[in-house]
């Protein structure tokens, strides 16, 4: 992912930078500068793009049955 991908904040007072995702809103790392940061960038498998299918689109899987009344 680019660096246009992630919401870069630096925390006064503690002289270190933390990481977001833009994609899956997800906190991404905390480092003490921005080249070690933009390495956990790089590793970041952002969860958002693997969605599950709808249950009814699933083979096998029979719809429940509500019996509220």
């Amino acid at each position: 992912m680019q660096s246009a991908d992630f919401e870069r904040l630096a925390i006064d007072n503690t002289h270190a930078y933390v990481s977001i995702c833009r994609s899956c809103l997800q906190f991404v790392a905390t480092a003490p500068d921005l080249p070690q940061l933009a390495i956990a960038e790089n590793l970041h498998h952002c969860s958002r793009g693997v969605k599950k299918p709808p249950a009814s689109v699933l083979p096998g899987r029979r719809q429940a049955v509500s019996t509220r009344f």
